[in-house]
Order: structure tokens, then C-alpha cells, then sequence
């Protein structure tokens, strides 16, 4: 790959992310943690990366690392060809991000948290929350632009969350964990929706997340990372054409691949 300050390849513009080589170390009371090591990875445009492991193995720090939440203490992230550290601009960030819990502002509606980003630009009222109604309408709130945060379940609060982060409109999408807190029913509707709305929008997405299945899911490569300190340890490509319905998960195919991951993780247990 080449260096931080060389020009743009061409087979660089067509990758939307970057890592190469990172590293994290985080300073505690007994000592230096290890939590990211030589961590190498790559997202074309439109795709989605799984990235799967344990608890505690750093999968949210890679997250955080390429939001530029964190600062890495070795390698280079790069966005769109050019290195984070160097070129990310908050009022011009081409990333959007969603946690586990939505984090909506309770004394604002619906429409005016999705429109939050844009508030912060300076963009005009009627113009932010033009496009947050649009965006609503999209993830399936069309109705709720008026509705306070605490009235809405918690699938509807993340459709909220996942609709203001793509009102910068994104070329690059992260989710960490954001259907965890979810029952299993609500959790398998909200994978399904996503698949549609990414189709919608078309944006490259980078999904943190503990379960196998969601992983193999929604990813067309699935990133196994080992316990800590956090290594790439294998990557799945995912071979099923989208967009996929609930069905594929009880499919022999889906299955081999689901168990493939379980084996290779359970093994750092034993």
C-alpha cells in the first residue's frame, strides 16, 4: 500500500476504506493493553464488511479508530484514498454512525433528531427537516416525524438513529452492535430492512457485531477476529446474492458457512 502522502491510485479510489496495519494500545494502571494488533482490512464501494469476535477483542475499537472517536497508535486509516489523520473534516465528514443504544435527545420529536447533523451544519430548518421527512419515510417512520423518542419501541428508535446518520448522506456507514438490545424478532425484521435501505442509499457499511448469523447474513465478507489482543484471523466470503430473505438462514448453505465461524471461534476457548 502506499504511504500516507502519496498520490491516490487508481484502485485506491475504488475502495471507500482502508487499514493498514493498525495497531491500538491503551495506557491502564497496570500497564500498557494491547487491544489491536496489525489489523489490515479493506471495504469496496458498496460493500458490506462483517466483523465478528469475541467480547473483548477490539471489535469496537476498530469502529471508534475509523470514526475518529480514537487515535491509532500504529498504521494508517485511510477513507475514500486519503489518510483519516489527515484529511477527515468534521463539517464535510463523509461518515455516518450508529451505536447499540439510538442515543435520540429526549426533548426532541422524531424529524428534529434525524435532522440533528444538518442542525449543526447550519442548514436551514425547512431544508433539514425536508430531508429528515424524506429520510423517515425511507426507514419506515413515515407518521412518527412528530412522535417523542420515549413513545417509540426500541426497533423504531433505531430506525431513527440509522436515518440520522444517513442524512449526511454517508459514503461510508458504521454500525456497532446496533440490533443487540433487540429481541430476536425484531432483530431479523431490522436485518431485512436494512438490506433495503443500504440498497436505497447505496453506501459502503462496516457492521461490528457478536452474532454469527447476522454476520453471515447481511455481510459479503465476514472479518473472524481472535480474542485480545484483536487479529484478523480469517475472512468468509459470503457467496449468497442479494438481497436475501429470512429464508436463506435455514438453507444447507447458510447453515456450513454459520458452523464454519462457530468452529473456528469456539476452538479459542477450549
Amino acid at each position: 500500500m502506499a504511504t500516507a502522502g502519496a498520490a491516490i491510485s487508481d484502485d485506491a479510489r475504488e475502495l471507500d476504506l482502508e487499514l493498514d496495519d493498525v495497531g491500538k494500545t491503551f495506557a491502564g494502571p497496570a500497564g500498557d493493553v494491547v487491544a489491536l494488533s496489525g489489523i489490515s482490512l479493506s471495504a469496496r464501494r458498496g460493500e458490506l464488511i462483517s466483523v465478528l469476535g469475541p467480547s473483548g477483542c477490539g471489535k469496537t475499537t476498530i469502529l471508534r479508530l475509523i470514526a475518529g472517536l480514537e487515535a491509532p497508535t500504529s498504521g494508517i486509516i485511510r477513507v475514500q484514498g486519503r489518510a483519516l489523520q489527515q484529511d477527515r473534516r468534521p463539517e464535510t465528514s463523509d461518515l455516518g454512525v450508529v451505536f447499540q443504544e439510538a442515543r435520540l435527545l429526549p426533548w426532541f420529536d422524531i424529524e428534529e433528531n434525524v435532522a440533528l447533523p444538518l442542525r449543526l451544519r447550519g442548514v436551514g430548518r425547512e431544508q433539514r427537516l425536508d430531508k429528515a421527512r424524506k429520510l423517515l419515510t425511507l426507514v419506515g417512520l413515515e407518521g412518527f416525524e412528530r412522535v417523542m423518542p420515549d413513545h417509540l419501541s426500541g426497533g423504531m428508535k433505531q430506525r431513527a438513529a440509522i436515518a440520522r446518520a444517513l442524512i449526511v448522506e454517508p459514503r461510508l456507514l458504521l454500525l456497532d452492535e446496533p440490533f443487540g438490545a433487540l429481541d430476536a424478532m425484531t432483530r431479523d425484521l431490522m436485518n431485512v430492512e436494512l438490506q433495503r435501505i443500504r440498497q436505497a442509499m447505496a453506501c459502503t457499511t462496516l457492521l461490528i457485531t457478536h452474532s454469527i448469523a447476522e454476520a453471515v447474513f447481511l455481510g459479503d465478507r465476514v472479518l473472524a477476529m481472535t480474542p485480545r489482543p484483536g487479529r484478523i484471523a480469517k475472512v468468509f466470503d459470503v457467496p449468497f446474492p442479494h438481497p436475501r430473505d429470512l429464508d436463506l438462514q435455514s438453507t444447507a448453505e447458510f447453515q456450513a458457512l454459520v458452523k464454519d465461524l462457530r468452529r473456528l471461534m469456539t476452538g479459542w476457548h477450549k
